[in-house]
């Protein structure tokens, strides 16, 4: 009697263990190909990526980034974007609390140049999401840097906006400085880890080939864990989508 009691349990158990790998790998399916078909495909990340290939004549999609480096709409570390790009030869360096007007300065040397903002939005103001934005002109009056022209997924400012025409952004220096800096507070919980790691006005300077200026280890060691974190989602993701064959 016992025995049969035991066996019950464990089919119980594999029963429950099956359905409950069944209605994951439904989800998992559901969740990738709605947020890279149906909604916006990639996140900040694969766009600047996109747009970083686009400008060398690199033929590459969106789509294909997504699927490749971020399946579930997560973010993309600095890793990631080297390494990306990397693969289409296209070298980057690194930059902690690099100014505007070196910006400036990158940019008239035929430079494109990555950066890392905070948006303000309110249902995100207290958890310090980040984004990127892909700057590829200045303005400039009378020796005086106004701002800089970018190209955008998404463009936060007091609402969600889908920049899905890709017309060049502008936005005046005041507010990319204050952009770069709000990403730091304190009350953030990206700005807290941020502070802890020395992370300050991070910046990617595309087709540059140096040494990365300002980053430290324990910067680097972040870059590395998120990284790695990314990779095993985009594993779990291609192997659910080789499986379900719906794309």
């Amino acid at each position: 009697m016992k025995t049969q009691i035991n066996y019950l349990i464990l089919i119980d158990f594999l029963l429950i263990s099956i359905l409950l790998i069944i209605s994951s790998f439904l989800y998992l399916e559901n969740r990738i190909y709605k947020v890279n078909y149906e909604m916006l495909p990639g996140d900040c990340g694969q766009f600047v990526i996109y747009m970083s290939a686009a400008f060398f004549d690199k033929n590459i999609t969106i789509e294909e980034l997504s699927l490749e480096t971020n399946p579930f709409k997560l973010f993309t570390g600095p890793l990631t974007i080297r390494n990306e790009l990397k693969k289409l030869n296209i070298k980057t360096t690194f930059y902690n609390n690099l100014s505007v007007q070196e910006i400036k300065e990158k940019l008239d040397e035929k430079k494109l140049v990555i950066i890392m903002i905070n948006v303000n939005i309110t249902r995100f103001v207290d958890t310090g999401l980040t984004h990127y934005i892909f700057v590829f002109d200045y303005k400039q009056e009378n020796d005086s840097l106004k701002g800089f022209y970018f190209f955008d997924t998404y463009y936060f400012i007091n609402q969600y906006v889908i920049n899905s025409s890709l017309e060049p952004i502008y936005i005046s220096v005041e507010e990319l400085e204050q952009k770069r800096q709000n990403i730091m507070r304190p009350n953030q919980f990206v700005g807290k880890i941020q502070n802890a790691i020395g992370m300050h006005k991070f910046t990617i300077i595309v087709d540059e080939a140096g040494q990365d200026r300002g980053i430290n280890k324990k910067m680097m060691n972040a870059f590395t864990y998120q990284y790695y974190a990314e990779k095993i989602a985009a594993f779990v993701g291609k192997i659910v989508m080789k499986i379900s064959k719906r794309v």
